[in-house]
């Protein structure tokens, strides 16, 4: 025997929304009509930042319940659109910043600068592997 079938709700559900003077809308209910994340970017310009905070105003304002974890979210993209529409900046690069050359005298280099810089080299390959790179440079 076959199951019957249930009849689908042909009638489509009716909401009705009017105009505001601010031209904001009104749904049926005689709230305002604003998405959630538009309430938690509002609760942000206000300077709120505590995830409670938020979820106090959005509840206050526009009587709307938004779970933290989505509050959490809302706040997470815009502060990454923040971050996107910011001035493109250089990042800093890590380590120290090397020591600012002295000006040699018309074009010589000082010898002792040159050896100050070999030593380390000498001292961590050796006097005849120094020897043997200097002669493949030279």
């Amino acid at each position: 025997m076959a199951r019957s079938r249930a009849q689908k709700n042909t009638k489509p559900e009716i909401h009705e929304e009017a105009e505001v003077a601010g031209g904001g809308v009104i749904d049926g209910n005689g709230s305002p009509a604003i998405s959630k994340a538009q309430a938690v970017r509002n609760a942000l310009g206000e300077g709120l930042e505590d995830l409670g905070d938020i979820e106090g105003f959005v509840k206050s304002h526009y009587g709307i319940d938004i779970p933290r974890q989505m509050i959490s979210a809302y706040k997470a993209m815009e502060k990454k659109r923040a971050e996107k529409s910011g001035k493109a900046e250089r990042k800093p690069r890590g380590g120290e910043t090397a020591p600012a050359r002295k000006s040699s005298r018309a074009g010589e280099m000082d010898v002792l600068e040159a050896l100050e810089a070999m030593k380390p080299l000498v001292e961590a390959l050796g006097v005849e592997k120094v020897k043997r790179l200097a002669d493949l440079l030279g």
